[in-house]
């Protein structure tokens, strides 16, 4: 499924992730400083799939319940290491359905990734103070299909 057609999805659609069922509940976008900006969709189980549709890059991700502690450029997490990646913040705008996160919230988010290409996010609402913390990967527009 093409970028531009992901971005239509809305609370109440489904869509095909890696073969799995994905029931939209939640959208929202984050503004970044730089001025792009990240889509954010959230499913029925805590999954959120984010598309950065400037640099064509879709990402999916499971919800962890452990907490994440990162030390200096990387996070030892399950035996595995994971290197600082990437960090951006932004504001949430846009928001429809059951969101993590309140319009106008400042996130900054902070990925790390293993050498096998799976990413460590950690998003901080600095609102609030709260952390969450995600396990995925890219994926890729041939991966989410209609249901």
């Amino acid at each position: 499924m093409h970028i531009q057609s992901i971005l239509l999805l809305r609370p109440g659609q489904e869509l095909s992730i890696n073969n799995d069922p994905f029931e939209c509940v939640g959208r929202w976008s984050t503004v970044l400083d730089n001025g792009e900006t990240i889509h954010w969709f959230a499913d029925t189980e805590g999954h959120v799939m984010t598309v950065a549709s400037e640099e064509e890059e879709i990402m999916f991700f499971h919800p962890l319940e452990s907490s994440l502690e990162p030390q200096e450029e990387h996070i030892i997490f399950e035996g595995v290491e994971y290197e600082y990646r990437y960090d951006d913040s932004g504001y949430v705008k846009d928001g429809s359905g059951e969101t993590l996160f309140e319009e106008d919230d400042r996130i900054t988010f902070t990925d790390y990734e293993s050498a096998d290409g799976d990413t460590l996010r950690i998003v901080t609402n600095e609102d609030e103070g709260e952390h969450t913390f995600f396990m995925g990967q890219v994926i890729g527009e041939e991966d989410v299909n209609e249901w």
